[in-house]
């Protein structure tokens, strides 16, 4: 997110909004992810005949917030396989996983009833697709992995709280950018693609998902 929304956040918490002076601190994970296509990897041959086996998501969401200030953090880990076919025949197997970590700094506006929002940025992250060639590919390997490098993104989310002292029951949405370029000369996803047989993007990718979230917190 760009800095002027971070300054902006900011001086609504200095300019005296309405927020409690309670110290509290907040856990969140992901119950449930949405994103669109996650295939890095196309086959020509496929005609779009691709199915997905699921997406599984782990992570965990920590921070403090006193006098309406929210600073924490959020670490994710996503899972994703997908399949290429045509007819019985599986063209491509291509297993997807990233691992992100954003820093995060919102505002909390409200007591006993709680809204807080903000936004953060990518201080670490990996990504790396495992590939499964079909022998109709005639690869010269039969599995590889590719890795990412020069990782960046951010992030954006808003949080409802209900105070029941000592205890806060939380819910709310995340959503999450995560972009990295594929590590992939001298491959054999470099050679299929030069061939024709795949496409993928050589230089960069850029994987968004929105997550519902829920946790506990604690008020002193």
């Amino acid at each position: 997110m760009k800095l002027s929304l971070i300054v902006i956040l900011i001086f609504l918490v200095l300019g005296g909004c309405t927020r409690s002076d309670n110290l509290r601190i907040r856990a969140l994970a992901p119950m449930q992810e949405q994103s669109g296509a996650d295939n890095l990897v196309s086959s020509e041959k496929s005609s779009g005949a691709i199915t997905s086996s699921g997406i599984r998501t782990t992570g965990r969401s920590y921070s403090v917030v006193f006098s309406g200030l929210s600073v924490g953090f959020t670490e994710i880990s996503t899972d994703r396989s997908i399949r290429s076919k045509v007819g019985n025949d599986v063209i491509l197997d291509e297993f997807f996983t990233t691992n992100a970590k954003y820093n995060e700094l919102g505002v909390m506006f409200g007591d006993e009833f709680t809204f807080a929002l903000g936004v953060g940025g990518l201080v670490s992250g990996s990504g790396e697709i495992k590939l499964d060639y079909g022998s109709s590919l005639n690869a010269a390997v039969n599995e590889e992995t590719i890795r990412t490098t020069s990782p960046s993104g951010n992030s954006a989310f808003f949080t409802f709280g209900y105070d029941l002292q000592p205890f806060e029951i939380l819910a709310g949405w995340r959503w999450n950018n995560f972009k990295a370029s594929l590590v992939s000369s001298n491959s054999s996803l470099e050679a299929l693609s030069n061939g024709g047989s795949l496409s993928y993007p050589s230089k960069s990718f850029s994987r968004q998902t929105t997550q519902v979230t829920a946790g506990i917190g604690i008020s002193f």
